[in-house]
């Protein structure tokens, strides 16, 4: 079986500019939400891509504030060790 790459790269906005809670404990909870979320779908679809021999790939672009966006990222950084996930599909805007 030979994989051709796919020609469409699907893109998927992340708005985050409605912003997180400003108390520690929901905050941290959106963030690992978010972040977990992100990661998922991109483990996800690097999985389909594997087992469907297609190579789809996605693109996320992740907008909002600068400090939601950060802690964001770390945190997608962190899970992204931990699974297939490729996280340099995820742009942080």
């Amino acid at each position: 079986l030979e994989c051709k790459p796919d020609a469409s790269t699907p893109i998927i906005l992340c708005d985050a500019f409605y912003g997180f809670p400003t108390q520690k404990r929901p905050r941290n909870e959106r963030v690992r939400a978010v972040s977990r979320q992100l990661t998922n779908f991109l483990q996800w679809r690097s999985e389909a891509s594997e087992k469907n021999c297609n190579n789809i790939h996605s693109h996320v672009h992740v907008l909002g504030k600068g400090k939601d966006i950060e802690s964001v990222k770390t945190r997608v950084d962190e899970l992204g060790t931990q699974t297939k996930a490729s996280t340099e599909q995820i742009i942080f805007d």
